[in-house]
């Protein structure tokens, strides 16, 4: 059920940011074909962010705008600090590399 996962993605956000759970719940909602949108991109970028997963966001980020999801000013804000801090680590990412091995969106 959606609103079931959007409570528990709310709920581990709040417990300390567990980054982790939040993309696992998240996973779940997509295997059972929830669509993701602006309240999804929010708990997913501000876990990334919390947990310091800037490739993540990134690729998060990138994914839920390709999906047509509505970004908020928030999710902007988290995207343009990922972006700054996987450029300041001077490693080249690729979008689709770290999307098939660290994030896996799956937007149907």
């Amino acid at each position: 059920c959606p609103v079931y996962s959007m409570m528990m993605l709310s709920m581990y956000l709040r417990d300390g940011g567990k980054w982790e759970q939040c993309l696992r719940v998240y996973s779940d909602m997509q295997a059972a074909g929830a669509q993701p949108d602006s309240s999804t991109s929010n708990f997913v970028l501000a876990a990334c962010e919390r947990g310091g997963q800037w490739r993540r966001a990134k690729v998060a980020f990138e994914a839920f705008e390709a999906a047509g999801v509505e970004m908020s000013a928030a999710d902007s804000a988290i995207h343009a600090k990922a972006l700054a801090h996987v450029e300041a680590s001077g490693k080249k990412v690729s979008t689709l590399n770290v999307a098939a091995k660290e994030f896996v969106p799956n937007f149907g």
